[in-house]
């Protein structure tokens, strides 16, 4: 028996919810220009972007919203998946099977959206998923050296 339902609104964690939002939100802004640019030759890209505004608003860009949003999606996906993990577990349900499931489907859509945009990172995250089921009952020092470990490779 399936009891795998949307949590309810009292349930959530309305922090977690704006901070997802303002890290979707960083994303976006970070991916205008891929947006913009996608089909532009680059000799008309530099002809559009030379003025000094256009410098201005690139270093912003490179030093306040690059990689920052992502990293703190990329921190909540990881808190997701120990409160999910946690959760389905308290349901008496196999976690490993339940997250694997969702990161397969994660991984259906990103195949279907790699056909539609060259910037997916979906995959990305459904094979992080599927490496983190290895961890989830790991110790806080193990984790630290495999995290170590996977910033070197």
């Amino acid at each position: 028996m399936n009891t795998a339902q949307p949590i309810t609104q009292n349930s959530r964690t309305v922090i977690v919810d704006i901070i997802r939002g303002f890290a979707l939100f960083g994303v976006l802004i970070a991916n205008l220009t891929g947006f913009i640019n996608f089909a532009l030759p680059d000799e008309q890209i530099a002809l559009l972007t030379n003025t000094g505004a256009d410098k201005i608003t690139e270093h912003f860009v490179n030093l306040f919203i690059d990689g920052k949003f992502i990293m703190i999606f990329s921190i909540l996906f990881g808190y997701g998946f120990g409160v999910l993990i946690e959760r389905v577990t308290k349901k008496g349900m196999q976690a490993n099977l339940f997250f694997a499931r969702r990161m397969f489907i994660l991984l259906l859509f990103s195949l279907i959206h790699i056909a539609i945009w060259w910037g997916e990172i979906l995959n990305v995250y459904a094979m992080a998923g599927l490496l983190m089921l290895f961890f989830k009952n790991a110790e806080t020092k193990k984790l630290l050296w495999w995290g170590l470990f996977f910033y070197l490779l």
